[in-house]
Formats: structure tokens, C-alpha cells, sequence
């Protein structure tokens, strides 16, 4: 029984918004004072201002909504960002070197622009990117104490 009595409240659920729309909606939108050319909105009182305000403001709302959802500002996960290649399947890429690792006459070079096919270290595959990117990108340079 409920489902009956459901089915008939959505029914004229359904009859109302059928008749807001195709019968009071139109009225309304012609009863708008829409001026007839651009010179004309100078023209408007604060009165039209005020009734045009609410319909301008549902429209860009709509508008702004459906552009969020279909353009959303964050990106998907599997979406080539900077990092298109390395450990993809990590939340956050770390590497972690000990200076214990660096010797004191030694230089090492880490990649900073995630195309090295040694990474964490560089290979200097930042040169071919930035040729094709016009970017700057290099390396981070550790030298030891006495390097």
C-alpha cells in the first residue's frame, strides 16, 4: 500500500512540475522586462534590475555546476601530470638518500624532471624535454665536502 500511495504522491509530484513548466514557466518568462537590444539595459529601472536578477543568477548557476562537473579542476588519478612514468602506482613518490651515501669527493645528480630512466638520479633526459617544452628544468647537484 505504501508503494501505491508513493507512486501517486510522485504523480503529482510529476503533474506539478509538468504543469510549472509548460503552462506558469512560459507566462513567466514572457512577463520578463528582457530589453530588445544592449542600449536597452541602461535603460532598466531598479525594479526590472531586481525581477531580472533571480532568472540571471539561476542560468549562471546551472551553467557554473555543469561546467564543474564536467571540467573538474582536480585531475584523475591516471592522468599524465608532471610524473608520467615513475612508480604510478604510489600515492607520493619519495626517495630518501642518506649523506652516509655521499662520499666526500663525490658528486651526485638528481633528476627534478621525472623523464631519467635512472631515477632518482639523472640522466639527462631534462635536455630533450626541455628542447621540446621550452622549459628550464634541471638537475639537483649534491656535491661532497671536498668535490
Amino acid at each position: 500500500m505504501t508503494g501505491e500511495a508513493d507512486i501517486g504522491t510522485m504523480d503529482g509530484f510529476v503533474k506539478g512540475v509538468h504543469d510549472v513548466v509548460t503552462r506558469k514557466l512560459p507566462r513567466y518568462l514572457q512577463s520578463l522586462p528582457v530589453p530588445k537590444s544592449t542600449a536597452g539595459y541602461t535603460q532598466l529601472g531598479q525594479k526590472e534590475v531586481l525581477i531580472l536578477l533571480w532568472p540571471t543568477l539561476l542560468v549562471f548557476s546551472v551553467l557554473y555546476f555543469t561546467w564543474c562537473a564536467l571540467f573538474p579542476d582536480t585531475p584523475k588519478k591516471g592522468t599524465v601530470g608532471i610524473n608520467a612514468s615513475i612508480h604510478l602506482d604510489r600515492d607520493k613518490v619519495v626517495n630518501n638518500v642518506s649523506v652516509a651515501d655521499i662520499e666526500d669527493t663525490a658528486t651526485k645528480a638528481y633528476c627534478r624532471c621525472w623523464k631519467s630512466k635512472k631515477f632518482p638520479y639523472c640522466d639527462g633526459a631534462h635536455n630533450k624535454h626541455n628542447k621540446e617544452c621550452g622549459d628550464n628544468v634541471g638537475p639537483l647537484i649534491i656535491k661532497g665536502k671536498s668535490a
